[in-house]
């Protein structure tokens, strides 16, 4: 056959399968961003803004025109959950996918504003899609 190998192998495996969640992990590629009655939510990494630049979990909650973003994903809608920040979609100048690069994270995009530059990435492709073009719905 062409392109041989069978593509089983776990040399195969994609980079970063660890640091899933069980839970997305059985969802495979299905989306677990979720964008209904105006309000777009699910879990996204955020590069630190710190030396470190470590990458981190977070859940991101898309309302109107502000992006807020939680430790763990609000429970109801009366959570009192405490944000860790917000990103204001009025200043943001540019949403752009970045390319995959060999041993950096798959489905990575980044909103530009005066700023600064958030780095995030999504958990799957139908993630990526999705929020990427809600994003540019709203600062078109």
């Amino acid at each position: 056959g062409v392109g041989g190998g069978g593509g089983s192998s776990p040399a195969s495996a994609p980079l970063l399968d660890r640091s899933k969640s069980a839970a997305s992990v059985a969802h495979g590629a299905l989306s677990s961003a979720v964008s209904s009655g105006g309000t777009t939510r699910g879990w996204l990494w955020k590069e630190g803004n710190d030396i470190m630049r470590k990458w981190r979990r977070r859940y991101f909650v898309l309302r109107s025109h502000m992006l807020t973003y939680f430790k763990t994903a609000p429970v109801g809608e009366g959570s009192t959950s405490r944000s860790q920040g917000e990103i204001d979609l009025r200043s943001v100048t540019g949403v752009r996918v970045e390319p995959y690069e060999k041993g950096k994270r798959m489905w990575r995009f980044t909103l530009s504003t005066s700023t600064r530059q958030w780095k995030l990435c999504a958990e799957s492709e139908p993630d990526l899609v999705l929020w990427t073009g809600t994003i540019k719905k709203l600062i078109a």
